[in-house]
């Protein structure tokens, strides 16, 4: 039996008030599949059903799942936008609770923003990221005019942290009443506004102290077995291409092998994506089980631990990229195996958190550890400092978030 709205849309025209309202539905449930299972994975197919169309019908609006994307996309950026613009000229604490009020709003947005954009064409990509670019401007803008004392590049910091911190829910949804989320997010936000980095000279001697206690989490320069250099090489690719772009035979040409060599370390790409995603969880266990192993109050092994999580996503930017968008693209059982390993990771900080805050409860140290990743994770990706300055920044910008009152 055909779904029931078949044969009424039939008569459904985009430009008419019915046709935009089916549209709307398709992309909002567009969305929701994407943000839940990632776009390589979702189907035209899956999405009429999710609606209740049949697949002609919903080629009546959509031609490809590309433009579906797009649309998709388009429709989070207009939502986020006017909101997060309309108050973008207004008291820094009224944008701060737009920018809370959208990441509760609509979770999906910055899941979508940061992981499905590159299936993109490139104008579209453009489009997309010039669009983002100007919410970055306007927040920024606002922090600047409510820090005066600040340089416009560590308000610009600032500005990307809230951000991250605001769109925490997209990727680590903490299972709390509405009213207790936003209020804990506002509460990270606030303590973001009052972020005051050390001055050069200072920042200067905490840098040369961090790099004396934390050189036990620095990779010695070893000569790479041909494997780890097909790994780099796929890390590399997936990290710039996408998974589902990347074939075989374009990590042998990077790995500078043939195509079929490749199958000499690992059975399939699959295999390979598993691999190098185990590599980032070795390297940040690791570093985890070294910090929280050292002598010193609960405050400094807290340190420790977000200190080496900084220092190994900055000097391995690609290879996080890939640990935070291609997660989906792993086969259902090394997923699960995976899930384990990072949710490890995450008990790890929620522990060592309430452990130097018992005054926090459970709950908000989640919420709290969820957006203090986020920022690293986000900024690794997206700022161009060189590594040491982005790991001190984005380690004192991560204990602002879990610890700051």
């Amino acid at each position: 039996m055909p779904p029931r709205y078949d044969a009424a849309d039939r008569q459904v025209r985009p430009g008419t008030v019915r046709g935009r309202a089916r549209r709307e539905q398709i992309i909002a449930a567009a969305g929701a599949l994407f943000h839940e299972r990632g776009y390589q994975e979702v189907t035209l197919a899956e999405v009429s059903r999710r609606v209740e169309l049949t697949a002609p019908a919903l080629y009546r609006h959509f031609s490809s799942k590309e433009q579906l994307l797009m649309a998709t996309l388009s429709a989070t950026l207009d939502y986020s936008e006017s909101v997060l613009l309309q108050y973008a000229d207004r008291d820094i604490a009224v944008l701060v609770g737009a920018m809370v009020e959208v990441g509760l709003q609509r979770r999906e947005i910055w899941t979508l923003i940061q992981r499905e954009v590159r299936h993109l064409d490139a104008g579209d990509r453009r489009d997309i990221a010039g669009r983002y670019a100007a919410v970055v401007h306007a927040v920024t803008a606002a922090v600047v005019r409510s820090h005066a004392h600040l340089p416009t590049d560590t308000c610009h910091l600032i500005a990307c942290a809230m951000l991250s911190v605001a769109g925490s829910p997209s990727t680590d949804p903490a299972d709390m009443p509405r009213a207790r989320y936003r209020a804990v997010l506002r509460a990270i936000e606030d303590s973001l506004l009052d972020f005051d980095p050390p001055g050069d000279e200072e920042a200067h001697d905490c840098r040369r102290i961090d790099r004396e206690r934390t050189a036990l989490v620095v990779e010695p320069k070893v000569a790479r077995s041909r494997s780890a250099v097909v790994e780099d090489a796929a890390i590399g690719l997936f990290y710039r291409e996408g998974y589902a772009a990347v074939t075989v035979d374009d990590i042998g040409s990077a790995a500078g092998i043939a195509g079929p060599s490749v199958y000499h370390y690992v059975s399939s790409k699959s295999e390979l994506l598993v691999a190098v995603l185990s590599r980032a969880v070795a390297m940040v266990a690791d570093a985890a089980h070294a910090a929280l192993s050292r002598e010193g109050t609960e405050d400094e092994r807290l340190r420790a631990l977000v200190q080496s999580y900084c220092k190994i996503a900055a000097a391995n930017r690609e290879l996080f990229g890939v640990y935070i968008t291609e997660t989906v693209n792993v086969p259902r059982g090394d997923a699960r195996r995976l899930r384990e390993f990072m949710a490890r990771d995450v008990d790890r900080w929620i522990e060592a958190v309430m452990r130097a805050r018992p005054a926090l409860d459970l709950s908000e140290a989640q919420v709290r550890v969820f957006a203090a990743r986020r920022v690293v994770t986000d900024m690794v990706r997206l700022e161009r400092a060189d590594d040491d300055r982005l790991a001190h920044v984005t380690e004192l910008l991560a204990m602002t978030v879990l610890c700051a009152a």
